[in-house]
């Protein structure tokens, strides 16, 4: 089954580094177990089903076939390297593993959004200086486009 995460949370990371994934996520997909890692493109975290990471490595794989090419090198290094599996607890929740909300610079109030098949993981903070950005990228394309 293709996940398909949509929606946005506003959610808390505990001391301990836990943060409680959406119902309405979890209602999405068949699995507990789940794999983390940093976003290839921005600071911040993706969350995959074991099954979409799978799929989502290959790809980088694939796309970087060459073992010795430099850019294969850093997204593996970037991506598949710092990869953890997580599973959620009885509550609903996982552990964001220190080294991955050391390099999202994730701090105590986070933004969960759904965007298809994958769950990205923000820092409040880092995502409203993101969104305005995005918002003046998405207008340019739109406009060079003749869309409105």
């Amino acid at each position: 089954m293709k996940e398909d995460f949509c929606g946005q949370f506003d959610k808390v990371l505990d001391d301990k580094g836990r943060l409680s994934f959406p119902k309405e996520f979890r209602e999405s997909c068949d699995s507990s177990d789940f794999v983390i890692t940093n976003n290839v493109f921005k600071k911040s975290l993706c969350v995959y089903t074991v099954d979409e990471w799978e799929s989502y490595k290959k790809f980088l794989l694939e796309k970087f076939p060459n073992p010795s090419d430099p850019i294969r090198e850093a997204t593996v290094r970037r991506v598949i390297g710092p990869a953890f599996v997580v599973s959620l607890d009885s509550n609903g929740r996982f552990l964001v593993p220190r080294g991955l909300r050391d390099s999202a610079n994730l701090k105590r109030e986070v933004i969960l959004i759904g965007v298809l098949d994958k769950v990205e993981i923000w820092d409040k903070g880092e995502l409203e200086l993101v969104s305005s950005s995005d918002m003046e990228n998405i207008e340019r394309a739109f406009m060079a486009s003749g869309d409105k």
